[in-house]
């Protein structure tokens, strides 16, 4: 595997706080981590492939990609372990066609390949095209399950909001006016964290109530 591109000189600071944010952020150590809460690594804040290309550079984010590659690589057996052209090839491969995926959703691809959920790899040397083949697979995973977890979601929100609906007596139109009023004044306009704000904070939502119905009144 190539150098990393984090040691270039003459990069701006900016690209370098980037570059070693990521390199921290989503290191490779940390990839087994993430088949324990898959719906993190799909639903979560983490930056597609394509958007390190554009903060990072191309080179950086096949650079990473290829530092994936090379971790999974160690959990094969040295004679089937990928070579350096080999880890080279795939990484441009997954960058040029896969590069919406988010790095979280790479790290979980290469966590569930290494632990067999895909079957085996490969009888005899790990090939590049032998990992590519099992993308699809992945791909096909990932869509039914974001859909699962944002049904759920869904759910939770309805139960929740049907909750607050019964104990503070107020229809669903009014409540979700006032989640979008206490996110913008308070939560940039994030609905999620004014609706979790509200469930750890009822006095608040009475206060809020209340002020609404005041100028509802006057």
């Amino acid at each position: 595997m190539k150098r990393s591109p984090n040691a270039c000189a003459n990069l701006p600071l900016e690209i370098k706080r980037a570059r070693q944010y990521y390199t921290t952020a989503y290191s490779s150590k940390i990839a087994p981590l993430c088949a324990s809460r898959p719906d993190r690594c799909y639903l979560g804040s983490a930056p597609a492939i394509a958007r390190l290309g554009i903060e990072c550079g191309d080179d950086f984010a096949v650079w990473w990609i290829a530092d994936q590659v090379a971790s999974y690589s160690t959990t094969l057996s040295e004679a089937d372990r990928l070579t350096s052209a080999d880890i080279d090839q795939l990484s441009l491969a997954i960058y040029a066609n896969y590069s919406t995926l988010n790095l979280a959703e790479v790290m979980l691809f290469f966590s569930r390949l290494a632990a067999g959920i895909y079957g085996q790899v490969a009888f005899g040397r790990v090939r590049p095209e032998n990992i590519t083949a099992k993308i699809p697979l992945f791909m096909a995973a990932r869509r039914r399950e974001i859909e699962r977890y944002e049904k759920e979601r869904e759910r939770t929100e309805r139960a929740a909001e049907e909750e607050h609906r019964r104990k503070y007596a107020v229809s669903r139109e009014a409540y979700k006016q006032m989640l979008a009023t206490l996110a913008a004044e308070r939560f940039g306009g994030d609905e999620d964290k004014a609706r979790e704000y509200i469930a750890t904070h009822p006095t608040e939502f009475k206060k809020q109530n209340s002020k609404m119905t005041r100028t509802a009144n006057e």
